[in-house]
């Protein structure tokens, strides 16, 4: 019976291990662009930052450009450069 008492706490102390939450919490990501700077994409030219906002961890960026309109770009994937 001193068996059966060991393997019982031991499965529920492994399972109160796996069912701590994490002390680690995911970084808080700040935006890099915000609305009225002037940027440069590499193939639509100057535009302007209307919107920026985090999504799942990512930058979503809403640019006006004057010669293609619109775009709704990820900004660590769309090379913008902030333009003085």
């Amino acid at each position: 019976m001193a068996f059966l008492k060991f393997r019982l706490s031991n499965a529920k102390a492994a399972m109160t291990w796996n069912s701590q939450p994490s002390s680690q919490s995911a970084p808080v990501i700040q935006p890099g662009f915000k609305a009225g700077q002037n940027v440069r994409h590499p193939a639509y030219g100057e535009g302007m930052v209307l919107n920026s906002v985090i999504d799942d961890g990512e930058e979503i960026v809403d640019v006006f450009f004057q010669d293609v309109g619109l775009k709704k770009m990820v900004a660590s994937l769309a090379h913008l450069e902030v333009v003085e």
